[in-house]
């Protein structure tokens, strides 16, 4: 049996704040052996919220700062000492910039892999300029693996870089056990007749989502199929 690696989960968003990277992260932190996965993230996450309750160390410092510059400066010193405390042989940020060139210096110090987890808000980020796109694909290049929250994300990474280790899909996960109802049983829940048509969203109500769009062009669509129903949830 292959031993499981002692990976830090280096990032900006995790709990007591709960959004999807958060909420992505402890996903995987949650299914990994107690003693393998650590967390490194911001100190003002806890200003004024109580430290989360779950079985991994998540430590807290300062990794962004106003009076510094660059103001991610300080996430150098945290994330060396971070991985000299609790030894992880593989660093996971799901930021890659700034904390994934983070990551690639302070793994080539101390000899250690880092891994980039991707979702399709940062790599929009990252080409938002030609500088930041440089940078951007500077570390995901020098990065042991890339993981992509869907297949889409993959396509994304895809045409924006060429990488040698194809980008590894790894889905979002409930946190909690979903209900499942039947087909009929759902439509019936939701007070929809068995034969009308839906259209189904999921996401956050954020405009990049683009739910507005659906919305616009609902009224050309209730004269192609007038027993139509759109759902966000």
């Amino acid at each position: 049996m292959a031993k499981i690696p002692k990976i830090l989960i280096f990032t900006l968003d995790y709990l007591p704040s709960f959004g999807g990277v958060a909420t992505y992260l402890f996903g995987i932190a949650r299914e990994l052996p107690v003693g393998n996965i650590a967390v490194l993230s911001d100190s003002s996450l806890i200003k004024e919220k109580s430290k989360p309750d779950v079985k991994h160390p998540i430590f807290y410092e300062t990794l962004i700062s106003k009076k510094r510059f660059p103001k991610w400066s300080p996430a150098f010193g945290a994330l060396s000492r971070t991985l000299k405390k609790f030894d992880a042989d593989v660093i996971l940020c799901p930021n890659i910039l700034p904390l994934g060139l983070v990551s690639y210096f302070v793994a080539q110090s101390l000899g250690k892999k880092y891994m980039i987890s991707l979702h399709g808000l940062d790599l929009l980020l990252a080409q938002s300029s030609k500088r930041k796109s440089r940078i951007a694909k500077f570390v995901l290049k020098r990065a042991h693996l890339v993981i992509v929250n869907s297949n889409y994300t993959k396509k994304l990474v895809q045409d924006f870089v060429k990488l040698e280790n194809v980008p590894v899909v790894a889905y979002p996960c409930p946190l909690a056990e979903p209900k499942v109802y039947e087909r009929n049983e759902a439509r019936k829940y939701l007070d929809i007749n068995y034969d009308q048509t839906v259209i189904l969203s999921v996401g956050r109500l954020v405009r990049r989502k683009g739910f507005e769009k659906i919305i616009s062009i609902m009224p050309f669509l209730l004269k192609k199929e007038h027993d139509l129903r759109y759902i966000i949830v």
